[in-house]
C-alpha cells in the first residue's frame, strides 16, 4: 500500500450564474491535477439538462464549440482519477439519466464500500449497469425510492449511503405535465450520515476565477479552496452537531 497521499477526482458546481457552464470550465481547469482520465459537464436552462463528456484533459475537451452546447444558469462538472470502475469513456461523469421523476445528473469524489454489496443486490433484482462506477449504484438507488418526487428520492436515498465522498447533484423536476423546476445540491460525508453543503457566492467565485486567469494558478486555487471549504473540525456547526449526536 503506499503511504503517500493521492488526488482522487475532482468536482465543481455553479448555480444561478449567466457564465455557468464557463465558470464551470475555468473550476475544472484548477480542479485538473486530481484527475486526467476524463472530464464532463452537465448544465441546466431550467427546461432540461445538456451533457458532455470526453476523455483527457479539460483544456483538450471542452472548446468554446462544446461549451456553448452547456446553455443555463447552472452546472456542475467531474474530473476523474479512478478508485473504482475501469477507465473509458462510459465511466465519465457526470452520469445523466431521465425518469419519471425528471432528469437527475450526479457526479461524485470518494468511494462507497458497500457499493459492490448493494451492486450484486440490483443486479439480481434485474436491474441493469452501463458502467462499473460505484456512482451508478446510488443512481439505481433513487430511481428505486418508493419516495412522490426527485427531492424525496434523492432524501431517501442519502440517509442509507455510507462512505466517504463529495457528491454534486442537478436536476429537472417533473411534477406535472404543466409544471417543473430545477435544483442543484451538494452533500459530502465521513462515514457517517452528517451532511455539510459546499456553499459560495457566485460573485466572488468569479473574482477568483478572474484572478486566476489574470495571475498564478496557485494563488487562484487557494482561493478557490477558501471560498469553498467544508466546515472544519473546530467549526461551532460541525462541534454542535457531535454534541447533539453523544
Amino acid at each position: 500500500m503506499q503511504d503517500k497521499f493521492k488526488d482522487e477526482c475532482g468536482v465543481f458546481g455553479i448555480f444561478n450564474h449567466e457564465d455557468a457552464a464557463r465558470l464551470t470550465y475555468l473550476g475544472l481547469y484548477a480542479l485538473q491535477h486530481r484527475g486526467q482520465e476524463s472530464a464532463g459537464m452537465v448544465s441546466s436552462d431550467g427546461t432540461r439538462l445538456h451533457a458532455y463528456r470526453g476523455m483527457g484533459y479539460v483544456s483538450e475537451i471542452f472548446r468554446q464549440e462544446e461549451l456553448s452546447h452547456l446553455p443555463g444558469r447552472s452546472c456542475i462538472g467531474h474530473v476523474r482519477y479512478s478508485t473504482a470502475g475501469s477507465v473509458s469513456l462510459r465511466e465519465a461523469q457526470p452520469f445523466l439519466v431521465d425518469g419519471y421523476r425528471g432528469q437527475l445528473a450526479l457526479c461524485h469524489n470518494g468511494n462507497l464500500p458497500y457499493a459492490n454489496e448493494v451492486r450484486e443486490e440490483l443486479e439480481l433484482d434485474g436491474a441493469i449497469f452501463s458502467s462499473t462506477s460505484d456512482t451508478e449504484v446510488v443512481l439505481h438507488k433513487i430511481a428505486r425510492s418508493r419516495a412522490v418526487d426527485l427531492v424525496g428520492a434523492i432524501t431517501d436515498t442519502f440517509t442509507e449511503i455510507e462512505g466517504a465522498y463529495s457528491m454534486l447533484r442537478t436536476g429537472f423536476i417533473r411534477r406535472s405535465r404543466c409544471r417543473s423546476s430545477s435544483l442543484l445540491t451538494a452533500s459530502s460525508n465521513t462515514f457517517t450520515s452528517l451532511d455539510r453543503t459546499r456553499s459560495c457566492s457566485a460573485a466572488r467565485l468569479t473574482r477568483a476565477v478572474t484572478r486566476w486567469v489574470n495571475s498564478s494558478r496557485a494563488s487562484a486555487r487557494q482561493t478557490l479552496t477558501s471560498l469553498c471549504r467544508f466546515p472544519t473540525p473546530e467549526s461551532p456547526r460541525l462541534s454542535a452537531t457531535r454534541r447533539n449526536r453523544a
